[in-house]
């Protein structure tokens, strides 16, 4: 950078931060010369050291190149959460350790959306599975298996691996109406995702959004046919409501019968 440019933003951030700090980040290509002379000149300045710790990220590539503005080679964020939902992005980020080089693409991200799918499904069956969710304890031993990941470097791709493992075990005490212990199995699966930023409100019905954003069919539409297919149901012609399902189908919708009414889902 140009002269006296680390010690203006060193300056600025121990005015208002303080020093040391207790993070310092930047990219891997920012280690020399830039934060080594900001340690330079802010530890000699004041005697003590700049920060705690220090994470320098891995870059994020495409067609091997780093994805980067000055290449064009970059999609904004604004474009990405047109196709995909914040929680998913932060998901396909997370999968990576943060030190390391990632390759952006079109399917790791849908595979990420695939993921983050599994994980509001299970808590969906979570919710309407259990009761007393907010008072529910989190497991102790699954919260510490979890701290013990994320305490080493900010081990990600092995917390989500505990998450998917619990995600797992879930839906198989629930598909065999288990019940023991699944309040506080799910407090803790809860916590893990909430820590990693991955639980957003409304998240189904973002995805519904988007989905009618780009897709040939109105929510009116959707509606009419589910009102039609409850009518064959009434009238037990069974061949015309299988008819509207597989026709919804097709267009990557999915029906749930509930105790309250057929609901719709988007694949």
């Amino acid at each position: 950078g140009r002269p006296g440019w680390h010690i203006e933003c060193s300056a600025m951030s121990t005015k208002y931060l303080g020093q040391p700090f207790d993070i310092h980040g930047g990219g891997r290509d920012l280690i020399f010369p830039h934060h080594e002379n900001e340690i330079a000149q802010s530890e000699g300045a004041l005697g003590r050291p700049l920060a705690r710790f220090w994470l320098h990220n891995g870059f994020l590539n495409i067609n091997q190149e780093k994805m980067s503005k000055s290449l064009g080679n970059f999609f904004t964020i604004r474009e990405i959460l047109e196709e995909f939902d914040a929680a998913a992005l932060r998901h396909y980020f997370l999968a990576s350790h943060y030190r390391s080089p990632m390759d952006f693409s079109q399917e790791g991200l849908s595979e990420a959306a695939r993921a983050t799918d599994r994980i509001y499904e299970t808590i969906e069956r979570l919710d309407h599975s259990t009761t007393a969710r907010e008072q529910a304890v989190p497991d102790s031993a699954l919260l510490e298996s979890f701290r013990q990941e994320m305490d080493d470097d900010f081990n990600t791709p092995r917390a989500l691996a505990l998450i998917f493992d619990e995600v797992r075990a879930l839906n198989r005490l629930l598909d065999e109406k288990k019940t023991q212990g699944v309040e506080k199995r799910g407090a803790a699966l809860r916590a893990m995702c909430d820590t990693l930023g991955l639980l957003r409100d409304g998240y189904f019905e973002r995805k519904k959004q988007r989905f009618l954003t780009k897709g040939s069919l109105t929510a009116l539409r959707i509606e009419e046919l589910i009102r039609q297919r409850d009518r064959a149901r009434v009238e037990k012609n069974w061949q015309e409501a299988d008819r509207i399902r597989d026709e919804l189908g097709r267009e990557g919708i999915v029906l749930e019968d509930t105790a309250k009414g057929t609901l719709w889902k988007v694949k």
